[in-house]
């Protein structure tokens, strides 16, 4: 919370002196800074991203701290510790900037930290899929695996039998040659 106050209120202040451009009272730097119309739910919404972020931390670090000082890894230990360390960066990273946008009326940073921001906010949201991906990789690898085999198994249907007419259709009529294959099919 101070560091919010620190950049949003006092930042500006030191890039201007440090800049060498004319002094403004500060009323005046701060009045073109922080927009003058800050409504009540701006500041309750603030201060709820401010409890999630610190809880979202609290948390995050005692799931990194709880996960790693078991000798034994699992790897749904390591996917929570790879949630966690993503978690982390992202609310430590971008949440503090996030919600000085409530109070400002533009984007004091510059160009540089603008990409940067946004660059971390998209990494982050990249990472949380990957990793998200790599756990369900597994699931998928198997369920490609049961519908192949499914419809491996099933193919049989389209070689081996035979009906007696269009309009009537019989599920189990095969060829008399290959009546063993279908069978041995029908097992796998």
């Amino acid at each position: 919370m101070i560091l919010i106050i620190f950049i949003t209120v006092l930042f500006p202040v030191f890039s201007n002196s440090i800049n060498n451009t004319i002094n403004h009272d500060v009323s005046m730097e701060l009045h073109s800074i922080i927009r003058p119309d800050i409504e009540i739910s701006v500041i309750i919404m603030a201060c709820l991203v401010c409890c999630i972020v610190t809880i979202g931390i609290i948390g995050n670090v005692l799931v990194i701290c709880v996960l790693t000082c078991n000798q034994t890894r699992m790897v749904y230990e390591t996917f929570c510790v790879g949630l966690a360390v993503t978690d982390l960066i992202y609310l430590t990273m971008t949440s503090p900037i996030t919600v000085m946008q409530y109070f400002l009326k533009s984007w004091i940073f510059g160009i540089f930290w603008c990409k940067v921001f946004n660059f971390i906010v998209q990494l982050q949201v990249h990472f949380h899929v990957a990793i998200v991906a790599f756990a369900f990789a597994v699931v998928v690898i198997v369920a490609a695996a049961i519908i192949v085999a499914s419809f491996l198994s099933k193919i049989k249907l389209i070689y081996f039998q035979s009906s007696f007419d269009a309009i009537y259709y019989q599920a189990n009529v095969y060829t008399q040659n290959n009546e063993h294959i279908s069978t041995l099919y029908s097992f796998i």
